[in-house]
Protein backbone atom coordinates (compact mmCIF):
# COMPACT_ATOMS: atom_id res chain seq x y z
CA UNK A 1 0.00 0.00 0.00
CA UNK A 2 2.65 2.41 0.81
CA UNK A 3 4.61 1.87 -2.54
CA UNK A 4 0.38 2.47 -4.01
CA UNK A 5 -0.58 5.29 -2.70
CA UNK A 6 3.05 6.84 -1.41
CA UNK A 7 3.16 9.37 1.20
CA UNK A 8 -0.86 8.49 2.55
CA UNK A 9 1.16 5.53 4.32
CA UNK A 10 3.99 7.82 5.74
CA UNK A 11 3.41 6.70 9.13
CA UNK A 12 5.21 3.30 8.91
CA UNK A 13 9.07 3.80 9.89
CA UNK A 14 10.86 1.53 7.50
CA UNK A 15 10.17 -2.28 7.98
CA UNK A 16 12.18 -4.91 6.31
CA UNK A 17 11.39 -8.97 7.33
CA UNK A 18 14.64 -10.77 7.79
CA UNK A 19 16.13 -12.85 6.41
CA UNK A 20 14.33 -12.67 3.21
CA UNK A 21 14.88 -9.10 3.04
CA UNK A 22 18.32 -8.38 4.50
CA UNK A 23 19.64 -7.22 1.30
CA UNK A 24 16.88 -4.48 1.24
CA UNK A 25 17.96 -3.64 4.85
CA UNK A 26 21.71 -3.14 3.94
CA UNK A 27 21.05 -1.03 0.99
CA UNK A 28 18.43 1.38 3.50
CA UNK A 29 21.10 1.00 6.15
CA UNK A 30 24.26 2.30 3.57
CA UNK A 31 22.40 4.82 2.12
CA UNK A 32 21.52 6.83 6.06
CA UNK A 33 25.04 6.49 6.82
CA UNK A 34 25.93 8.70 3.38
CA UNK A 35 23.56 10.71 3.94
CA UNK A 36 24.20 11.28 7.58
CA UNK A 37 28.34 11.57 6.08
CA UNK A 38 26.84 14.34 3.39
CA UNK A 39 24.90 16.08 6.06
CA UNK A 40 28.29 16.45 9.17
CA UNK A 41 30.51 17.80 5.93
CA UNK A 42 28.23 20.15 5.27
CA UNK A 43 27.58 21.52 8.36
CA UNK A 44 31.06 21.65 8.86
CA UNK A 45 31.92 23.61 5.64
CA UNK A 46 28.65 26.23 6.17
CA UNK A 47 30.40 26.96 9.65
CA UNK A 48 33.93 27.26 8.67
CA UNK A 49 32.37 29.32 5.89
CA UNK A 50 30.84 31.38 8.18
CA UNK A 51 33.85 32.02 10.20
CA UNK A 52 36.19 32.92 7.86
CA UNK A 53 33.34 35.52 6.75
CA UNK A 54 33.35 37.02 10.00
CA UNK A 55 37.34 37.54 10.33
CA UNK A 56 36.95 39.26 7.15
CA UNK A 57 34.10 41.76 7.77
CA UNK A 58 35.82 42.32 11.04
CA UNK A 59 39.15 43.17 9.47
CA UNK A 60 37.43 45.48 6.76
CA UNK A 61 35.78 47.34 9.70
CA UNK A 62 38.77 48.28 11.72
CA UNK A 63 40.16 49.13 8.34
CA UNK A 64 38.03 51.80 7.52
CA UNK A 65 37.77 53.12 11.24
CA UNK A 66 41.26 53.91 10.90
CA UNK A 67 41.36 55.59 7.55
CA UNK A 68 39.69 58.90 6.74
CA UNK A 69 36.44 59.83 9.05
CA UNK A 70 35.46 56.28 9.32
CA UNK A 71 33.17 56.26 7.02
CA UNK A 72 34.39 53.95 4.53
CA UNK A 73 34.96 51.76 7.18
CA UNK A 74 31.91 51.56 8.40
CA UNK A 75 30.35 51.06 5.46
CA UNK A 76 32.60 48.10 4.17
CA UNK A 77 32.27 46.57 7.53
CA UNK A 78 28.12 46.37 7.14
CA UNK A 79 28.49 45.54 2.98
CA UNK A 80 30.72 42.60 4.38
CA UNK A 81 28.72 41.30 7.22
CA UNK A 82 27.50 37.76 6.00
CA UNK A 83 23.57 36.90 5.80
CA UNK A 84 22.28 34.13 8.56
CA UNK A 85 23.54 30.37 7.35
CA UNK A 86 20.63 28.31 5.86
CA UNK A 87 19.28 25.82 8.30
CA UNK A 88 20.47 22.48 8.00
CA UNK A 89 18.22 19.24 8.56
CA UNK A 90 19.69 17.45 11.90
CA UNK A 91 22.11 14.70 11.42
CA UNK A 92 19.61 11.60 10.61
CA UNK A 93 20.06 8.93 13.41
CA UNK A 94 20.97 5.54 11.17
CA UNK A 95 19.95 3.72 14.46
CA UNK A 96 17.47 0.23 14.02
CA UNK A 97 15.23 -1.93 16.36
CA UNK A 98 14.92 -5.76 15.66
CA UNK A 99 12.24 -7.86 17.11
CA UNK A 100 12.35 -11.58 16.85
CA UNK A 101 8.98 -12.76 14.94
CA UNK A 102 6.43 -15.09 17.09
CA UNK A 103 7.52 -13.55 20.75
CA UNK A 104 6.09 -10.59 23.21
CA UNK A 105 6.81 -8.74 26.10
CA UNK A 106 10.03 -7.24 24.97
CA UNK A 107 12.05 -10.96 24.60
CA UNK A 108 15.02 -10.98 22.33
CA UNK A 109 14.69 -7.46 21.21
CA UNK A 110 17.95 -5.48 20.51
CA UNK A 111 19.04 -2.16 19.52
CA UNK A 112 22.01 -1.04 17.23
CA UNK A 113 23.30 1.65 15.58
CA UNK A 114 25.95 -0.86 13.93
CA UNK A 115 24.77 -3.11 11.11
CA UNK A 116 27.41 -5.68 12.46
CA UNK A 117 25.80 -5.98 15.79
CA UNK A 118 22.90 -7.09 13.93
CA UNK A 119 21.98 -10.99 15.02
CA UNK A 120 19.00 -13.24 14.93
CA UNK A 121 18.89 -16.84 15.35
CA UNK A 122 15.09 -17.33 13.58
CA UNK A 123 12.88 -14.92 11.46
CA UNK A 124 12.81 -11.21 13.03
CA UNK A 125 11.54 -7.78 11.74
CA UNK A 126 14.21 -4.80 11.25
CA UNK A 127 12.71 -1.29 11.74
CA UNK A 128 13.90 2.09 11.80
CA UNK A 129 14.29 3.41 15.05
CA UNK A 130 12.50 6.85 15.93
CA UNK A 131 15.36 8.94 17.36
CA UNK A 132 12.66 11.60 18.75
CA UNK A 133 9.79 10.38 20.75
CA UNK A 134 7.54 12.38 22.61
CA UNK A 135 8.71 12.34 26.38
CA UNK A 136 7.33 12.93 29.79
CA UNK A 137 9.74 14.08 32.57
CA UNK A 138 12.40 12.44 30.10
CA UNK A 139 10.49 9.11 29.90
CA UNK A 140 9.97 7.59 26.50
CA UNK A 141 6.35 6.66 26.14
CA UNK A 142 3.84 5.23 23.47
CA UNK A 143 0.68 4.02 23.72
CA UNK A 144 -1.76 1.19 23.40
CA UNK A 145 -5.50 1.69 21.71
CA UNK A 146 -7.57 -1.21 21.49
CA UNK A 147 -9.33 -1.73 17.82
CA UNK A 148 -12.80 -3.79 17.48
CA UNK A 149 -12.58 -5.01 14.06
CA UNK A 150 -16.25 -6.82 13.75
CA UNK A 151 -16.71 -7.69 10.46
CA UNK A 152 -14.07 -7.99 7.43
CA UNK A 153 -16.96 -8.08 4.44
CA UNK A 154 -17.81 -5.28 4.94
CA UNK A 155 -15.18 -3.89 6.73
CA UNK A 156 -16.28 -2.68 10.53
CA UNK A 157 -14.03 -0.90 12.54
CA UNK A 158 -14.52 0.39 16.04
CA UNK A 159 -12.19 1.87 18.61
CA UNK A 160 -12.01 2.26 21.88
CA UNK A 161 -12.04 6.05 23.52
CA UNK A 162 -9.52 5.03 26.21
CA UNK A 163 -6.24 3.46 25.57
CA UNK A 164 -3.03 3.22 28.26
CA UNK A 165 0.66 5.42 27.66
CA UNK A 166 3.07 2.90 28.64
CA UNK A 167 6.53 4.92 29.79
CA UNK A 168 10.03 3.59 29.96
CA UNK A 169 11.30 3.42 33.57
CA UNK A 170 14.74 5.00 32.99
CA UNK A 171 15.52 8.66 31.61
CA UNK A 172 15.60 8.51 27.61
CA UNK A 173 19.26 9.06 25.76
CA UNK A 174 20.96 7.93 22.96
CA UNK A 175 24.14 7.64 24.21
CA UNK A 176 22.92 4.33 26.10
CA UNK A 177 21.28 1.90 23.43
CA UNK A 178 21.82 -1.20 25.60
CA UNK A 179 19.60 0.35 28.40
CA UNK A 180 16.08 -1.20 27.48
CA UNK A 181 14.60 -0.13 30.72
CA UNK A 182 15.09 3.61 28.80
CA UNK A 183 14.51 2.86 25.30
CA UNK A 184 11.71 -0.16 25.28
CA UNK A 185 8.22 0.74 26.86
CA UNK A 186 6.70 -2.92 27.57
CA UNK A 187 4.98 -3.59 30.62
CA UNK A 188 6.21 -7.18 31.16
CA UNK A 189 9.82 -5.70 31.38
CA UNK A 190 9.87 -2.33 32.86
CA UNK A 191 8.10 -3.89 36.28
CA UNK A 192 11.38 -5.94 37.09
CA UNK A 193 13.56 -2.51 36.53
CA UNK A 194 14.75 -0.78 39.42
CA UNK A 195 13.06 2.11 38.68
CA UNK A 196 9.80 1.04 38.68
CA UNK A 197 8.61 2.14 42.18
CA UNK A 198 10.14 4.83 42.23
CA UNK A 199 8.48 8.20 41.96
CA UNK A 200 9.84 9.78 38.70
CA UNK A 201 9.42 12.99 37.20
CA UNK A 202 5.75 14.02 35.91
CA UNK A 203 5.10 10.43 35.86
CA UNK A 204 5.09 9.41 39.29
CA UNK A 205 5.16 5.62 40.33
CA UNK A 206 5.07 2.98 38.27
CA UNK A 207 4.60 2.92 34.34
CA UNK A 208 1.50 3.32 33.03
CA UNK A 209 -1.22 6.41 32.81
CA UNK A 210 -4.15 6.65 30.86
CA UNK A 211 -4.79 9.01 27.25
CA UNK A 212 -6.99 11.01 29.36
CA UNK A 213 -3.98 11.91 31.70
CA UNK A 214 -1.83 12.08 28.74
CA UNK A 215 -4.24 14.72 27.07
CA UNK A 216 -4.12 16.69 29.90
CA UNK A 217 -0.04 16.92 30.16
CA UNK A 218 -0.72 18.06 26.91
CA UNK A 219 -2.68 20.65 27.22
CA UNK A 220 -1.02 22.06 30.73
CA UNK A 221 2.24 22.34 28.07
CA UNK A 222 0.27 24.53 25.64
CA UNK A 223 -0.37 21.99 23.19
CA UNK A 224 -3.34 20.80 21.26
CA UNK A 225 -3.30 17.32 20.39
CA UNK A 226 -6.98 16.87 18.49
CA UNK A 227 -5.39 16.97 15.27
CA UNK A 228 -3.05 14.75 16.34
CA UNK A 229 -6.11 11.64 17.45
CA UNK A 230 -7.50 12.17 13.74
CA UNK A 231 -4.86 11.10 12.50
CA UNK A 232 -4.47 8.45 14.69
CA UNK A 233 -7.92 6.82 13.54
CA UNK A 234 -7.22 7.87 10.00
CA UNK A 235 -3.87 5.78 10.54
CA UNK A 236 -6.11 2.35 12.15
CA UNK A 237 -8.47 2.30 9.12
CA UNK A 238 -5.47 2.87 6.32
CA UNK A 239 -4.02 -0.23 8.30
CA UNK A 240 -7.03 -2.12 7.90
CA UNK A 241 -7.98 -1.47 4.90
CA UNK A 242 -5.11 -3.23 3.92
CA UNK A 243 -6.88 -6.69 4.69
CA UNK A 244 -10.15 -6.21 2.73
CA UNK A 245 -10.57 -8.96 0.41
CA UNK A 246 -8.07 -11.12 1.95
CA UNK A 247 -10.05 -12.16 5.57
CA UNK A 248 -13.19 -14.68 4.88
CA UNK A 249 -16.57 -13.76 5.72
CA UNK A 250 -17.31 -15.24 9.07
CA UNK A 251 -21.02 -13.80 10.43
CA UNK A 252 -20.17 -15.36 14.17
CA UNK A 253 -16.73 -13.72 14.69
CA UNK A 254 -15.33 -10.75 16.00
CA UNK A 255 -11.03 -9.32 16.80
CA UNK A 256 -9.69 -7.77 19.19
CA UNK A 257 -6.49 -5.53 18.23
CA UNK A 258 -3.86 -3.96 20.03
CA UNK A 259 -2.09 -0.93 17.95
CA UNK A 260 0.89 0.59 19.51
CA UNK A 261 1.80 4.12 18.47
CA UNK A 262 4.74 5.92 18.87
CA UNK A 263 4.24 10.15 19.31
CA UNK A 264 7.61 12.19 18.53
CA UNK A 265 8.23 15.45 19.37
CA UNK A 266 6.39 17.37 16.81
CA UNK A 267 2.93 14.86 17.81
CA UNK A 268 3.56 12.81 14.72
CA UNK A 269 1.74 9.37 14.98
CA UNK A 270 4.33 6.06 13.71
CA UNK A 271 2.49 2.70 13.51
CA UNK A 272 4.70 0.51 15.41
CA UNK A 273 2.80 -2.76 15.75
CA UNK A 274 -0.65 -3.80 15.61
CA UNK A 275 -1.05 -7.30 18.28
CA UNK A 276 -3.49 -9.95 17.24
CA UNK A 277 -3.78 -10.64 21.16
CA UNK A 278 -3.40 -7.88 22.89
CA UNK A 279 -3.11 -8.36 27.29
CA UNK A 280 -6.06 -7.82 29.47
CA UNK A 281 -4.81 -8.59 32.57
CA UNK A 282 -4.79 -6.08 35.22
CA UNK A 283 -1.63 -5.18 36.55
CA UNK A 284 -2.23 -1.54 38.27
CA UNK A 285 -5.60 0.89 38.84
CA UNK A 286 -4.90 1.88 34.91
CA UNK A 287 -5.46 -1.30 33.26
CA UNK A 288 -8.97 -1.29 36.01
CA UNK A 289 -10.04 1.98 35.07
CA UNK A 290 -9.72 1.16 30.90
CA UNK A 291 -9.72 -2.61 30.21
CA UNK A 292 -12.89 -3.67 32.44
CA UNK A 293 -15.30 -1.26 30.98
CA UNK A 294 -13.88 -2.15 27.81
CA UNK A 295 -14.60 -5.79 28.40
CA UNK A 296 -18.00 -4.86 29.47
CA UNK A 297 -18.94 -2.22 26.25
CA UNK A 298 -17.20 -5.04 23.77
CA UNK A 299 -20.14 -7.72 25.09
CA UNK A 300 -22.63 -5.05 25.31
CA UNK A 301 -21.62 -4.56 21.36
CA UNK A 302 -20.78 -8.35 20.24
CA UNK A 303 -22.11 -10.13 23.11
CA UNK A 304 -24.14 -13.60 23.28
CA UNK A 305 -27.82 -12.72 22.61
CA UNK A 306 -29.57 -11.42 26.57
CA UNK A 307 -31.44 -13.71 28.20
CA UNK A 308 -35.62 -12.94 27.96
CA UNK A 309 -37.09 -10.70 30.81
CA UNK A 310 -38.67 -12.75 33.05
CA UNK A 311 -42.40 -13.84 31.99
CA UNK A 312 -45.66 -13.49 33.95
CA UNK A 313 -45.81 -17.16 33.03
CA UNK A 314 -42.79 -19.97 33.68
CA UNK A 315 -41.00 -21.32 30.91
CA UNK A 316 -41.88 -24.94 30.18
CA UNK A 317 -39.95 -27.51 29.96
CA UNK A 318 -37.66 -26.56 26.49
CA UNK A 319 -38.40 -29.03 23.88
CA UNK A 320 -34.51 -30.38 23.64
CA UNK A 321 -36.16 -31.89 27.01
CA UNK A 322 -39.15 -33.30 25.63
CA UNK A 323 -36.83 -34.97 22.83
CA UNK A 324 -35.90 -37.16 25.19
CA UNK A 325 -39.30 -38.62 25.99
CA UNK A 326 -40.50 -38.40 22.95
CA UNK A 327 -41.76 -42.24 22.85
CA UNK A 328 -44.30 -41.14 25.79
CA UNK A 329 -45.84 -38.36 23.68
CA UNK A 330 -47.82 -38.21 20.53
CA UNK A 331 -46.37 -36.58 17.44
CA UNK A 332 -49.10 -33.84 17.93
CA UNK A 333 -48.29 -33.28 21.64
CA UNK A 334 -44.56 -32.64 20.63
CA UNK A 335 -45.22 -30.26 18.06
CA UNK A 336 -47.47 -28.23 20.70
CA UNK A 337 -44.95 -28.38 23.08
CA UNK A 338 -42.66 -27.21 20.41
CA UNK A 339 -44.70 -23.86 19.50
CA UNK A 340 -45.53 -23.31 23.01
CA UNK A 341 -41.62 -23.29 23.31
CA UNK A 342 -40.90 -20.68 20.52
CA UNK A 343 -43.23 -18.39 21.50
CA UNK A 344 -41.67 -18.22 24.70
CA UNK A 345 -38.24 -17.74 23.85
CA UNK A 346 -38.73 -15.59 20.66
CA UNK A 347 -41.48 -13.17 22.09
CA UNK A 348 -44.96 -13.61 22.01
CA UNK A 349 -45.60 -9.85 20.09
CA UNK A 350 -49.31 -9.72 21.24
CA UNK A 351 -49.06 -9.90 24.66
CA UNK A 352 -45.39 -8.02 24.42
CA UNK A 353 -43.87 -10.11 27.38
CA UNK A 354 -41.09 -10.92 25.89
CA UNK A 355 -37.46 -9.16 24.53
CA UNK A 356 -35.04 -10.75 21.98
CA UNK A 357 -32.18 -8.98 20.31
CA UNK A 358 -28.21 -8.84 20.22
CA UNK A 359 -26.47 -7.38 22.85
CA UNK A 360 -25.47 -3.47 21.83
CA UNK A 361 -27.44 -3.98 18.29
CA UNK A 362 -30.53 -1.92 18.04
CA UNK A 363 -33.01 -3.68 19.90
CA UNK A 364 -36.89 -4.26 19.16
CA UNK A 365 -39.28 -3.91 22.22
CA UNK A 366 -41.59 -6.23 21.72
CA UNK A 367 -44.04 -4.18 24.75
CA UNK A 368 -46.59 -1.74 22.75
CA UNK A 369 -45.84 0.71 24.99
CA UNK A 370 -41.84 0.68 23.83
CA UNK A 371 -42.36 0.71 20.49
CA UNK A 372 -41.82 4.17 19.25
CA UNK A 373 -41.14 4.97 15.75
CA UNK A 374 -40.84 8.22 13.95
CA UNK A 375 -40.80 8.63 9.99
CA UNK A 376 -37.87 10.48 8.65
CA UNK A 377 -37.90 11.33 4.93
CA UNK A 378 -38.66 7.77 3.25
CA UNK A 379 -37.76 5.29 6.22
CA UNK A 380 -38.86 4.71 9.34
CA UNK A 381 -36.19 4.87 11.98
CA UNK A 382 -36.55 2.99 15.20
CA UNK A 383 -35.35 4.67 18.58
CA UNK A 384 -33.09 2.38 19.77
CA UNK A 385 -33.57 0.59 23.29
CA UNK A 386 -31.11 2.05 26.15
CA UNK A 387 -28.56 -0.68 26.69
CA UNK A 388 -27.60 -1.70 29.91
CA UNK A 389 -24.41 0.66 29.93
CA UNK A 390 -27.03 3.38 29.53
CA UNK A 391 -26.14 4.29 26.12
CA UNK A 392 -29.02 4.59 22.84
CA UNK A 393 -27.79 2.33 19.95
CA UNK A 394 -28.69 3.66 16.32
CA UNK A 395 -27.79 1.39 13.54
CA UNK A 396 -25.92 2.78 10.35
CA UNK A 397 -29.19 3.05 8.39
CA UNK A 398 -31.72 3.49 11.02
CA UNK A 399 -33.84 1.19 9.78
CA UNK A 400 -35.08 -1.82 11.96
CA UNK A 401 -37.75 -4.27 11.44
CA UNK A 402 -40.01 -5.41 13.86
CA UNK A 403 -38.78 -9.38 14.63
CA UNK A 404 -35.28 -7.60 15.41
CA UNK A 405 -33.26 -7.88 12.69
CA UNK A 406 -31.87 -4.80 10.88
CA UNK A 407 -32.07 -4.48 7.08
CA UNK A 408 -29.37 -3.55 4.46
CA UNK A 409 -26.31 -2.88 6.14
CA UNK A 410 -27.66 -1.65 9.68
CA UNK A 411 -26.52 -4.21 11.40
CA UNK A 412 -23.88 -2.19 13.89
CA UNK A 413 -24.68 0.79 15.46
CA UNK A 414 -22.62 4.11 15.41
CA UNK A 415 -21.60 3.72 19.33
CA UNK A 416 -21.80 1.46 21.59
CA UNK A 417 -20.76 2.53 25.54
CA UNK A 418 -16.99 3.81 25.61
CA UNK A 419 -16.48 1.99 21.23
CA UNK A 420 -17.17 4.37 18.07
CA UNK A 421 -17.20 2.92 14.26
CA UNK A 422 -14.75 4.98 12.81
CA UNK A 423 -15.73 2.67 9.31
CA UNK A 424 -17.68 3.14 7.55
CA UNK A 425 -18.74 6.42 7.73
CA UNK A 426 -20.42 6.95 4.72
CA UNK A 427 -21.33 5.14 1.52
CA UNK A 428 -18.18 5.09 -0.21
CA UNK A 429 -16.35 3.70 2.61
CA UNK A 430 -19.01 1.18 3.07
CA UNK A 431 -18.44 -0.17 -0.69
CA UNK A 432 -14.80 0.01 -0.28
CA UNK A 433 -15.50 -2.12 2.74
CA UNK A 434 -17.16 -4.74 0.72
CA UNK A 435 -15.03 -5.41 -2.31
CA UNK A 436 -10.79 -4.68 -3.00
CA UNK A 437 -11.88 -2.83 -6.29
CA UNK A 438 -13.66 -0.02 -4.32
CA UNK A 439 -10.66 0.04 -2.50
CA UNK A 440 -9.55 3.36 -4.11
CA UNK A 441 -12.16 5.56 -3.13
CA UNK A 442 -12.13 4.07 0.58
CA UNK A 443 -8.76 5.70 0.76
CA UNK A 444 -9.62 8.68 -1.33
CA UNK A 445 -12.41 9.09 1.15
CA UNK A 446 -10.28 8.95 4.43
CA UNK A 447 -7.72 11.41 2.67
CA UNK A 448 -10.34 13.81 2.09
CA UNK A 449 -11.15 13.47 6.03
CA UNK A 450 -7.21 14.02 6.81
CA UNK A 451 -7.00 17.05 4.43
CA UNK A 452 -10.43 18.21 5.95
CA UNK A 453 -9.01 17.90 9.83
CA UNK A 454 -5.96 19.49 8.81
CA UNK A 455 -7.34 22.79 7.01
CA UNK A 456 -9.91 23.05 10.17
CA UNK A 457 -6.51 23.05 12.68
CA UNK A 458 -5.08 26.01 9.81
CA UNK A 459 -8.46 27.66 9.67
CA UNK A 460 -9.16 27.95 13.52
CA UNK A 461 -6.28 28.48 16.22
CA UNK A 462 -5.35 25.39 17.19
CA UNK A 463 -3.65 26.31 20.66
CA UNK A 464 -6.88 28.01 21.52
CA UNK A 465 -9.75 26.58 19.65
CA UNK A 466 -12.00 23.78 21.42
CA UNK A 467 -12.49 20.49 20.06
CA UNK A 468 -15.99 20.96 19.33
CA UNK A 469 -15.15 24.22 17.58
CA UNK A 470 -12.89 21.81 15.57
CA UNK A 471 -15.34 19.06 15.02
CA UNK A 472 -18.39 21.41 13.63
CA UNK A 473 -15.76 22.54 11.08
CA UNK A 474 -14.68 19.16 9.69
CA UNK A 475 -18.59 18.54 9.63
CA UNK A 476 -19.80 21.24 8.10
CA UNK A 477 -17.31 20.72 4.86
CA UNK A 478 -17.21 16.70 4.78
CA UNK A 479 -20.27 14.80 6.47
CA UNK A 480 -22.70 16.32 8.73
CA UNK A 481 -23.19 12.47 10.31
CA UNK A 482 -19.75 11.91 10.90
CA UNK A 483 -19.12 10.23 14.16
CA UNK A 484 -15.57 11.73 15.16
CA UNK A 485 -13.30 9.83 17.90
CA UNK A 486 -11.23 11.40 20.20
CA UNK A 487 -10.52 10.18 23.75
CA UNK A 488 -11.38 11.85 27.26
CA UNK A 489 -9.63 15.02 27.98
Amino acid sequence: MKHVYGALYDFIPATYLLPCEYTKLVAEYTRLTYQAKNATTTTTAATTTTTTTTTTANSGGAGGSAGSGGGSGSGGGSAGLPSPPEAHPPTPHNIWICKPIGSSQGRGITIFQDLHELSYASSAVAQRYIGNPLLVGGYKCDIRLYVLVTSFLPLTVYMYTEGIVRFGTEKYSLTALDNLYSHLTNTSLNRLGPGYRKEKDRVGEGCKWTIGELRRHLRGCGKNDWLLWQRVWVLVCLTLLTQVGSVPHHHNCFELYGFDILIDEFLRPWLLEVNRSPSLTHDCHVDRMVKKPLLHHLFDLVGPPRVPEPLARPLRTPFLLLLAKRHTQSPFTAALHLNRYRKLIHCDREEGKGLAGRGGHVANSTARGLRGKEEKGKGTVNRGRRSGNGCICKSISGVSRRDGRDVGDGKWPARCGEWVRVYPFNAATLHAGRDAAYLKSGVAELTKFRKGCEKAARTHTLATAPSPTLERAVRGSLWRDTVLWCPPS
